[in-house]
């Protein structure tokens, strides 16, 4: 089974190089991106000063670059995917492969997602590095980092995957798509930390997985937690990963009903 799924990141890989143009691209429109939001912070810290004292432009950097990594590490287009696989029936032949649909998925998206990172995620770090500056971690916070970041990818992989199965009955996943990037853009802190949040809504996201997505592995990275701190996160990062684990199983099996019905 290791090796199906090896076969199939190195497969995927491969098809990801036949688009080395639009890579180009990508790297282009990164950097201007991470170039307008360190601007945005920049002019924003230095009128109102930091939110909290902890807080510095270096920091905020840091923050954006970091964000952009773990953006690129748990991108999932899942719900269009699965979709597609629906409304044209391939699904069908998804669920007979030797590998659950669930892991053909993951090694998948993983796939295109480290990609992504390696020939265009590194560019524009070292291109951060290089004008900005980035804050560097102590090598536990690195470490810690490295380990709540897997658990990010696990946690964003279930969600998307989760609601990616309610195409199965309502066929059209634009619209799931839409739904989990929204919850992503306003819980995660992805683009805004929570450090600036109002309280009523840094309370509403505590309760929420989506910090631990972004929020949290940043701020492990950024030494605003000490060690046993962090391993808190992490520890809640296995929690909601063991609650997904458990949804998907739930959902899944409807799903299986559902298409046993329609098949008769």
């Amino acid at each position: 089974m290791t090796g199906m799924y090896l076969a199939l990141l190195s497969r995927t890989f491969r098809l990801q190089f036949q688009y080395r143009g639009e890579t180009f691209f990508r790297i282009a429109g990164n950097i201007i991106r991470i170039y307008i939001q360190v601007c945005i912070w920049a002019a924003l810290l230095g009128v109102s000063g930091a939110a909290d004292g902890d807080v510095t432009l270096p920091d905020m950097v840091t923050y954006v670059a970091a964000a952009f990594v773990l953006r690129t590490l748990t991108r999932t287009t899942l719900a269009h995917k699965l979709a597609d696989r629906v409304r044209d029936g391939s699904v069908a032949v998804d669920l007979i492969r030797p590998v659950p649909l669930i892991g053909y998925m993951f090694f998948e998206q993983l796939s295109e997602n480290l990609f992504a990172l390696v020939f265009s995620g590194l560019p524009v770090i070292i291109v951060s590095c290089a004008f900005w500056g980035l804050v560097l971690p102590s090598a536990l916070n690195l470490a810690l980092f490295i380990l709540s970041a897997l658990l990010a990818v696990l946690l964003m992989f279930y969600i998307e995957y989760i609601f990616g199965l309610f195409v199965f009955w309502i066929k059209n996943g634009t619209h799931m798509v839409m739904l989990v990037g929204g919850l992503f853009t306003v819980f995660s802190g992805a683009t805004v930390p929570l450090w600036f949040y109002p309280p009523a809504l840094a309370a509403v996201c505590e309760w929420l997985p989506f910090r631990l997505i972004a929020f949290e592995p940043i701020s492990v990275y950024l030494g605003k937690y000490d060690a046993w701190q962090a391993l808190r996160v992490i520890l809640l990062q296995l929690v909601w990963a063991a609650v997904l684990i458990v949804s998907e199983r739930l959902v899944w099996r409807a799903v299986q009903r559902r298409m046993f019905i329609q098949g008769g």
